[in-house]
C-alpha cells in the first residue's frame, strides 16, 4: 500500500510556492523602481521641440488661422486643424 505522505506534503507546499512569487516579485519591483531602492525616479518625456510635454504638438500655440484660408499649404493646415482641436476638442 503506497504512502500518502508525499501527497500531503505537496498539498501543503504548493500554496506556499504559488504565493511566494506573488509577494516577492512586486516587492523587488517596488524597491528597484522607488527612490528607496536607489532606482531613482522615472524620467518624464519632453516634446520634440523641448517646449512642451507632447512630442508632436510641442510648442503649439492657437491663433486665428482657419481651414478655408490655407489651400494646400501643410503648415497652415496643421495650424488650422490644431486650432480646431484646441477650441472644439479632438
Amino acid at each position: 500500500m503506497p504512502s500518502s505522505h508525499p501527497r500531503r506534503f505537496l498539498g501543503r507546499a504548493l500554496p506556499s510556492l504559488l504565493v511566494v512569487p506573488l509577494v516577492v516579485v512586486p516587492a523587488i519591483a517596488y524597491l528597484t523602481l522607488s527612490a528607496g531602492g536607489q532606482g531613482g525616479g522615472l524620467p518624464v518625456a519632453q516634446g520634440a521641440t523641448g517646449g512642451g510635454f507632447h512630442p508632436v504638438a510641442g510648442g503649439f500655440a492657437p491663433d486665428t488661422t482657419r481651414l478655408d484660408t490655407c489651400g494646400e499649404r501643410y503648415s497652415c493646415l496643421e495650424q488650422a486643424f490644431g486650432n480646431i482641436a484646441y477650441r472644439e476638442g479632438p
